[in-house]
């Protein structure tokens, strides 16, 4: 009963009825905010106008399940992508599904740097077998457009304009400490944490990655860079 009253109030909010009142207009610029603080540099890349109406369209239509803010948008970029007074700048909605791997890396629990001496430890009988965790909250970000350089320029409108035609980016998101980045992938960097985040074992890793760069020393650039964190 009481599961759906509290369904039927937040139905009510959401379609702006009268008896929300003013909790309707509190809920509705409480989610708009949260947008706009996940979404920065998609806002700024619109202008304020255009994301508050985009944005407004996108809390009315999709409630919020959780109690924290921090959670609230994990869809708004297939909203853009499907959202027609957006298609003029085709590259927005993986600009949000930047901003949004950002967003949740960010949030992410800490974790150590990974000892490289534990793959020696590991016995060659059992290393096929070894899975790998990855550090919390990383992520991949492919796109057919430059986000970074774009996501950079929404920062900082002083920069040149970015060249559309420069091609797409395959981008890895992480925390190096307190910071969170994203940097460019080389197409074998990309399949190994592509692989890794399919919980790939050692031994298919080696049978799957592409040459020229073996599995072996992708791995330990990659435990060297703070992406893999520990053996599972």
């Amino acid at each position: 009963m009481l599961a759906e009253l509290q369904r039927q109030f937040a139905d009510e909010i959401l379609r702006g009825g009268v008896k929300a009142g003013i909790y309707s207009k509190t809920v509705l610029g409480a989610l708009i905010g949260a947008l706009e603080d996940s979404f920065e540099a998609c806002r700024a890349t619109v202008g304020a106008e255009f994301f508050g109406a985009m944005a407004g369209r996108y809390v009315r239509s999709t409630p919020s399940r959780s109690p924290s803010l921090d959670d609230y948008g994990d869809t708004f970029a297939d909203f853009i992508a499907d959202f027609e007074p957006a298609q003029q700048l085709p590259y927005l909605a993986d600009l949000a599904r930047l901003e949004w791997a950002r967003h949740r890396c960010s949030t992410a629990a800490d974790s150590q740097p990974m000892d490289p001496a534990r793959l020696a430890e590991v016995p060659e009988a059992l290393r096929d077998s070894l899975s790998f965790k990855l550090a919390p909250g990383l992520a991949l970000v492919a796109s057919d457009y430059p986000i970074d350089g774009i996501w950079e320029l929404a920062r900082n409108p002083s920069l040149p304009n970015v060249d559309l035609d420069d091609g797409g980016v395959s981008l890895l998101v992480h925390r190096n400490g307190a910071t969170t980045l994203h940097v460019r992938l080389q197409p074998p960097e990309h399949q190994l944490i592509e692989l890794l985040l399919e919980d790939v074992p050692f031994g298919g890793l080696c049978e799957r990655l592409d040459e020229p760069s073996p599995a072996p020393a992708l791995i330990a650039r990659a435990i060297r860079l703070g992406w893999i964190t520990g053996l599972a």
